[in-house]
């Protein structure tokens, strides 16, 4: 999964109960799955389309994004590199990819790949923010939404995200999704010539189950 950077302000969750939850914040299973909103006003999950090639370039090309991501994800960030993605994410029907939207901006993505052969069920999930954007929970409300979105309509059984070792904000994201650490793996990434540590954030169906 090529989707992972910092979103610093996951530490300021707050823990709702679930009657106090807006109505609109409460999977609905008849909802498209095209558009999701997300318990942070103004921040909504939309399914990639062709016409936001430009608006995707500007959001994602950007020193700071790849800097503790997986090298699929491209720097520069050229146009090229935004219709071969947007072909991608554009096949799966329901969507697994979403542009992360504040307001009429595009600021971000995230989204999750299927597990294969003894791996069906389970999705590896990633995420990316625009720099300008960091530090203001919405990489924490969209990962969060895509989690319901997955456990809540799909055959899900399990998600589960990989983190490099410096990259404690998205750490911190994957917890405010309801993700639990699960342990890490020394030395299991290469990135610009440095060794990393893995962390490791799962949670499986009964484990959301138990959330909600």
């Amino acid at each position: 999964m090529e989707q992972l950077i910092p979103d610093a302000r996951a530490q300021s969750r707050l823990v709702v109960p679930m009657s106090e939850v807006p109505r609109r914040f409460v999977v609905d299973r008849e909802s498209s799955s095209d558009t999701l909103d997300t318990e942070l006003m103004g921040v909504q999950l939309r399914r990639f389309v062709d016409t936001m090639l430009s608006d995707l370039v500007a959001a994602a090309n950007h020193v700071e994004i790849p800097r503790y991501m997986s090298d699929q994800f491209p720097h520069p960030y050229t146009e090229q590199a935004g219709r071969e993605w947007l072909e991608i994410a554009g096949k799966d029907d329901p969507p697994l990819h979403y542009g992360i939207f504040f307001g009429e901006e595009l600021v971000g993505g995230l989204g999750g790949s299927a597990g294969q052969g003894e791996m069906t069920g389970t999705y590896e999930i990633g995420w990316w923010l625009t720099p300008q954007h960091w530090g203001k929970g919405i990489t924490s409300a969209a990962a969060k939404a895509l989690v319901n979105e997955f456990f809540g309509k799909r055959d899900v059984m399990r998600v589960w995200a990989p983190v490099m070792h410096p990259n404690i904000a998205s750490r911190k994201v994957a917890m405010y999704a309801g993700l639990f650490p699960e342990g890490v793996s020394p030395s299991a990434y290469l990135k610009a010539g440095v060794r990393y540590d893995m962390h490791h954030f799962g949670l499986t169906r009964s484990q959301w189950q138990q959330q909600q």
